[in-house]
């Protein structure tokens, strides 16, 4: 009876329960893996934790409040801000508290990458089942076939994207919910616990978003994009009357003046690059890349340079071995932080820890005086690779790193301008080349802000680099080099194109004689 009723039910109606039973399914997995991915990302952080809580010889706290320092730290990486008890005889000793506002990047990335790969895995397209498909009624017949052709499988149909998003989330902010509650009391406490949790939400949505649309694939997403775009009313199109074939002939006399814009007119034409977009962004994120690997070059340089006093430093603020791992654990979260500081001071404007480093010398108390920026400075092993605060050699030095940004830049838009079945001209491999500039300084804008914050009061109110001065100077670098060196990079190999193929191969030439390389 069940069977003849759903029989019975019009097609549309089977539709709509179709796809309300695949949104609600959808919201369901959506819910499961963005709680899921939230508790495996607070069980990165909580675990290291309760190991050094083992293993140290002196416990005052409990369990409890392991769990509650792991909260505080996932939402740090998160972007919330947190207050610490001041201590004796600093300038916040019994006030509301210091904020604590630096954002480990290692930790925001291991707490991260759980939800992404649930976003590709609920994403992900599935086939579709045997109750989604009804009842085979040719089951007994046999289809007709050729004897070579090959069945034709099912097709893979993208899932409700928006509501399995939507159910991410959703579940990611429950738990998020729960460490901000768990948070929010205690020594080291949140600022302000509903900002907190609306910045795990501004953090979290993103990264949803882009496994969502990872675990669909590009088709399905522009698919989808376009359903979701709003139709236009009628009346707003253009009437007929503006349109340019209803507009009146020219005068003759006007045709002269056709001559000077002709060029004019032509130039969107050249600025036509096929695929251009793509190639811009793997170019930005191959220079920002660059741009982080000269920035861990400089800290490594530095770190080695001035390895016996960071050594010295940590023994002296752990000296037993639980406290030594502890301190390892933390400067290994924040060399990422580190890494983005080295950039921002080989690109030029430098970065602010109780005064202003720069390649070309410090200013203010701190560049001019090297024990007022020590007072100001923490006690932390990281902190000794600082560089000097005079102008010297190897500061001016670290200047030629960022080339490499632009250098990167121009190989890959270079390359991708004549390959692939793409012949961009140079205007259009200018232009793409200028994107991906605009791309690196993007990045490099957010990774400054990202690793920056707050340490303290007074001095340490604001440390780490100038978000929008980094940038700036990511596209400079990235632009003044990787703009013609891409036009540069596509005249070159063109013109080895034009001359292999104006030349003839003999007949058992050799390929040094005729200016090809050889095919292996």
């Amino acid at each position: 009876m069940a069977f003849l009723m759903e029989r019975l039910r019009p097609a549309a109606a089977r539709e709509r329960a179709l796809a309300a039973g695949a949104d609600l399914a959808a919201l369901r997995g959506g819910l499961i893996g963005g709680a899921v991915a939230a508790c495996a990302g607070l069980a990165v952080v909580a675990v290291p934790m309760l190991l050094l809580w083992i293993v140290s010889p002196y416990v005052v706290a409990g369990p409890g409040e392991v769990v509650h320092l792991a909260a505080c730290v996932w939402l740090l990486a998160h972007g919330a801000d947190l207050v610490r008890p001041a201590t004796y005889g600093s300038p916040g000793y019994g006030g509301p508290g210091v904020p604590l506002a630096v954002t480990p990047l290692l930790v925001s990335v291991l707490a991260l990458v759980p939800l992404y790969r649930a976003g590709v895995r609920i994403g992900s397209p599935r086939p579709p089942s045997a109750e989604d498909e009804g009842p085979d009624e040719g089951a007994d017949e046999e289809p007709d076939q050729d004897e070579g052709e090959q069945p034709e499988q099912a097709a893979v149909e993208p899932p409700q994207a928006w509501s399995a998003l939507l159910g991410l989330g959703i579940g990611y902010l429950l738990v998020a919910a729960v460490a901000v509650a768990v948070a929010a009391t205690g020594p080291l406490s949140l600022a302000t616990p509903l900002t907190a949790l609306g910045r795990v939400a501004l953090v979290s949505l993103p990264v949803a978003a882009l496994g969502v649309r990872r675990g669909i694939g590009p088709g399905a997403w522009g698919a989808l994009r376009a359903l979701s775009r709003p139709t236009w009313p009628t009346w707003l199109n253009r009437p007929d009357w503006l349109k340019r074939s209803a507009w009146p002939a020219w005068p003759a006399w006007l045709n002269s003046l056709d001559a000077p814009l002709r060029g004019l007119r032509a130039l969107p034409d050249r600025v036509q690059a096929p695929g251009g977009p793509a190639v811009a962004l793997r170019a930005a994120l191959a220079a920002g890349a660059a741009l982080l690997g000269a920035g861990g070059l400089v800290l490594t340089a530095s770190l080695l340079a001035h390895f016996r006093a960071a050594g010295t430093m940590a023994a002296q603020t752990a000296p037993d071995l639980a406290g030594r791992l502890a301190l390892l654990l933390l400067c290994a979260v924040v060399l990422p932080n580190a890494a983005v500081w080295a950039a921002a001071y080989a690109t030029g404007p430098g970065f602010v820890l109780g005064g202003w480093f720069g390649p070309l010398g410090g200013t203010g108390a701190a560049g001019t005086a090297t024990a007022a920026t020590a007072a100001n400075v923490p006690a932390f092993p990281l902190f000794t690779a600082l560089p000097g605060s005079d102008r010297t050699l190897l500061g001016l030095l670290t200047l030629a790193l960022p080339l490499t940004v632009g250098a990167v830049l121009a190989a890959l838009v270079g390359r991708a301008a004549t390959s692939g079945g793409r012949d961009w001209g140079p205007i259009a491999t200018a232009v793409v080349a200028l994107a991906a500039a605009l791309g690196t300084g993007l990045l490099a804008a957010l990774c400054a802000g990202a690793s920056g914050g707050a340490l303290g009061t007074a001095a340490l109110a604001q440390v780490g680099p100038s978000p929008w001065r980094t940038g700036l100077a990511a596209l400079a670098w990235a632009a003044a080099v990787g703009v013609p060196g891409a036009v540069l990079l596509r005249w070159r190999i063109s013109c080895r194109r034009r001359a292999s193929e104006a030349i003839p191969e003999a007949p058992g030439a050799r390929w040094w004689r005729i200016g090809r390389r050889p095919t292996w």
